[in-house]
């Protein structure tokens, strides 16, 4: 593997040689970009014939101004001491006049400001042919502000290197001494790989003794090492006040959570993620490579610290709390006003302690609160108005506070909860936008949802106790992601959410009783009568309830036997929601799936799982953005119809969007499919189309599930092996550009899975 020197070296030379290339160098504080830059310089500077090392520009800047930085830019250069600079039209010209056929290497450390770029007067068309500047920032976006040809990211060091660092600061030797080994893998622990760590770390406890080790480790834990923190806090210092508050609260919270998530969070905290990440992602205070966020062990020291500030041993004077202990001891606390956020995942000490909910009483000022599965007694009598998100696994309590009255809150989750109604009447909360509470098994009935007209998602999986819906949901002109799914209860659905255009998800799977009756198309109490004459009003285009229901009369499924019907079961229209890209209709056995679904264009993913129909209607193939179709477990298919052909690919989901669904087909535990082979020929034909389509677009495609019905692998997969594994040689296609992915290939036998699952399960 090639050294970091090595790694810039080339790329200071991959142009050709007569041109001018900027490289930049970035990284987090302490990570050894001084070090770099330097050996670098010394390395390569005698192939230049004018040469500049500035070593700190932002403090030059300070001390001299700008005119001073360029006169100690061209004294340099220039190799003249007595240069005389008045102005930067004066530098311009020197620079441009002298250096233009000079090869020349500049080295700018520390860059970070962009407005240090635009009086630096450093143009590539002033230098001569070969030169190379290289800009030393911890900013990526001061990089591209010079006009980098490509950034090189400072790594932190890897294990190895770690070790020969410290054992050289510490015992001035190559290797660990005595009895220190498992010590100095606790301090290599701490200092997670940043070299300033491992420099100053190793430094303080050269020559101590073993006990004293043991006392600096214990000490670090409670007591950040101020020389460490110092220089990490400078990035801090030039954050903007609301990047500050993203930077400690994904110190305090959300490091290693997924970023979608995170972003989420934030945003309902008001400080707008999208930008507030990029900026902390610039200046290499996180990372996201991985798609979740992580930071520094030691920056999140220092982020925690600075919350802390001068009360350590008061966390009820804290803005922040985010272990257990604390959290239980602001039970204690006279003052807990300052505490504005609380996230506490399951620990085993959760366990252990329990908290008076009289706590949550006095935070007058939270308005972040993320509880999962934290043990309380007593009873909760108030929560802050102030809070802006909600987010309490196991909600131990019947009710909410009475007095709750949270105006700013724009997420409600709380699942798997003991809620059996979350308010009585109406409750105003204009900001909401998410109602999740699912999983909770006692709650009987939602509530009225006229005081939130801004709703865009409710989701109440698994609420088994729960048999209908309040028909003020269909006054919710903003609700998009609508879940129901294993609601067994649930006997029918208002017949007024026909209106919803808006909503482009639908799960009802695992509710057979909606199909057992139609949708209520009889008002039930006054208050359903009002909804109604108010959407109809809206709409202007029928005049009472059963000429809605009359419009969609045609839209049936039939039920199976065993549930009453009078003649088929009324759904909502599918053409009326012309939004809708999700239906998830799995296991509400459904005997058939009438032509209507065909019009339904926007559609990409639909699961009709484990229902009894034996075949779909033709109208599917006119769903031209289906991207994702589910068959499993449907028994009683017989027929296979024409896939859709795709006209375009719809966009990848994060997890935090409407629907997470995958792409593919699944026809899986079907047995009495009548055409196996032709239904092979369809798929396939559906998947090279929709490779076609990709290459066509642009767009990726990610990856594609297909479960098939059959005892051979096609014969079009060249490379087939019998057991458990196969090994590929990525050799052919690892410099061809052309390549689409991956195709692989298993058979396995459903009764082998079904026994298996038995054999866990018992």
């Amino acid at each position: 593997m090639e050294s970091p020197v090595e790694e810039l070296e080339k790329l200071l030379l991959w142009d050709p040689v007569d041109d001018v290339r900027i490289v930049g160098i970035c990284g987090m504080g302490g990570i050894g970009k001084t070090t770099l830059a330097t050996v670098l310089f010394d390395r390569v500077s005698h192939q230049y014939d004018a040469k500049c090392f500035i070593d700190d520009v932002s403090k030059a800047y300070r001390d001299c101004g700008t005119i001073g930085v360029l006169k100690q830019l061209l004294q340099q250069t220039l190799n003249e001491e007595n240069l005389q600079i008045c102005n930067l039209y004066n530098a311009a010209n020197l620079m441009q006049r002298r250096l233009r056929y000079v090869k020349t290497l500049i080295v700018l450390y520390n860059v970070d400001d962009v407005e240090q770029r635009e009086k630096l007067v450093v143009n590539r068309e002033w230098l001569g042919a070969g030169s190379r500047a290289i800009i030393v920032s911890r900013d990526k976006h001061v990089l591209k502000e010079f006009g980098v040809t490509t950034v090189y990211n400072v790594p932190l060091f890897n294990g190895p290197d770690s070790l020969k660092l410290f054992c050289k600061k510490a015992f001035n030797s190559d290797e660990i001494v005595g009895d220190y080994k498992d010590l100095t893998h606790d301090v290599l622990e701490h200092a997670k790989n940043l070299p300033l760590a491992i420099k100053v770390l190793g430094s303080f406890l050269c020559g101590r003794s073993v006990s004293e080790w043991r006392s600096a480790l214990v000490r670090l834990k409670e007591i950040p090492n101020k020389d460490i923190l110092d220089v990490l806090q400078i990035s801090y210092d030039r954050l903007e006040d609301s990047e500050k508050q993203i930077f400690l609260d994904i110190a305090c919270f959300f490091s290693g959570y997924e970023e979608l998530y995170v972003k989420k969070v934030l945003d309902c905290r008001g400080l707008h993620s999208e930008i507030g990440i990029r900026v902390l992602l610039d200046k290499s205070l996180i990372d996201n490579s991985h798609g979740c966020i992580e930071m520094h062990g030691l920056l999140k020291d220092l982020g925690r610290k600075i919350v802390k500030g001068n009360s350590p041993k008061e966390p009820g004077k804290w803005s922040r709390l985010w272990v257990h202990e604390d959290f239980y001891n602001t039970s204690k606390a006279t003052e807990t006003t300052n505490t504005e956020g609380i996230v506490l995942e399951m620990s085993i000490e959760m366990k252990v302690l329990m908290t008076d909910a009289e706590v949550l009483s006095k935070m007058s000022n939270l308005r972040l609160l993320i509880l999962h599965g934290v043990n309380f007694m007593g009873s909760l009598n108030c929560l802050s108005d102030k809070l802006q998100y909600l987010e309490w696994f196991h909600y131990p309590f019947s009710y909410l506070p009475s007095s709750f009255q949270p105006n700013s809150l724009i997420e409600l989750i709380l699942r798997r909860s003991n809620i059996k109604q979350l308010w009585k009447g109406t409750k105003y909360l204009p900001n909401l936008r998410v109602l999740d509470l699912s999983d909770s098994k006692n709650i009987t009935k939602v509530p009225n949802f006229r005081g939130v007209p801004n709703l865009e998602r409710i989701i109440l999986d698994g609420c088994t106790k729960l048999a209908w819906i309040n028909p003020s949901v269909g006054l919710l002109k903003r609700l998009a992601f609508l879940s129901l799914k294993n609601c067994i209860n649930l006997v029918s659905l208002p017949s007024n959410i026909l209106g919803l255009n808006s909503l482009e998800y639908l799960n009802i799977s695992g509710c057979p009783k909606v199909f057992s009756n139609q949708m209520l198309d009889k008002p039930i109490r006054e208050e359903h009568s009002k909804i109604l004459g108010i959407r109809e009003t809206g709409m202007q285009s029928q005049s009472t309830s059963s000429s809605i229901i009359k419009k969609f009369i045609s839209f049936n499924f039939c039920c199976t036997k065993g549930y009453k019907s009078s003649g088929g079961c009324l759904l909502p229209s599918l053409p009326t929601f012309f939004s809708m890209q999700d239906l998830d209709l799995s296991f509400c056995n459904l005997s058939q799936i009438p032509d209507a679904i065909g019009s339904m264009h926007s559609l990409e993913t639909l699961n009709l799982g484990g229902n009894n129909f034996v075949s779909l209607p033709s109208s599917i193939s006119k769903l031209s953005k289906l991207i994702y179709l589910n068959l499993e477990h449907c028994k009683q298919l017989r027929f296979f119809p024409e896939m859709p052909s795709p006209t375009a690919l719809p966009a990848i989901r994060g997890t935090y969007t409407v629907a997470p669904y995958g792409r593919g087909l699944y026809i899986f535990n079907c047995p009495k499919i009548v055409d196996i082979e032709g239904c092979h020929g369809m798929t396939f034909a559906w998947l090279l189309q929709i490779l076609q389509v990709s290459q066509k677009s642009g767009t990726p495609i990610g990856w594609i599930d297909i479960v098939l019905p059959g005892n051979q692998i096609p014969r079009w997969f060249s490379n087939q092996s019998l057991g458990t594994s196969i090994s590929l040689d990525p050799s052919p296609i690892m410099h061809d550009n052309n390549w689409v992915g991956f195709a692989c290939s298993v058979r396995f036998s459903y009764s082998w899975i079904a026994s298996l699952m038995a054999t866990l399960l018992d």
